[in-house]
């Protein structure tokens, strides 16, 4: 109740989402960037700018740090090698 004394409901209403969101986010981010197929040296540098630029560099790492989707989300190289392992020409 302290805490509403001085903000309205229609506040909280936009504060808690927008603290979720800047909370979450750049652990998302994080997280994604570990399970990745980048360089070492890559992560590093993506990590760096994640910490310090928090909100954007999570965008930035979003739109241009991700390697390119294709054969599979993630560790596609090591689906790759299973796969060929066991295929049959």
């Amino acid at each position: 109740m302290f805490l509403t004394s001085f903000i309205s409901t229609f506040e909280l209403a936009i504060i808690i989402p927008a603290v979720i969101l800047i909370t979450l986010f750049p652990i998302w981010a994080l997280v994604d960037l570990i399970r990745s197929d980048n360089s070492v040296d890559s992560k590093i540098l993506w990590v760096i700018i994640i910490f310090f630029f928090n909100i954007l560099g999570s965008i930035l790492y979003f739109l241009f740090g991700r390697p390119k989707r294709g054969y599979n989300n993630y560790h596609g190289s090591y689906y790759r090698k299973r796969d060929e392992r066991y295929r049959t020409n």
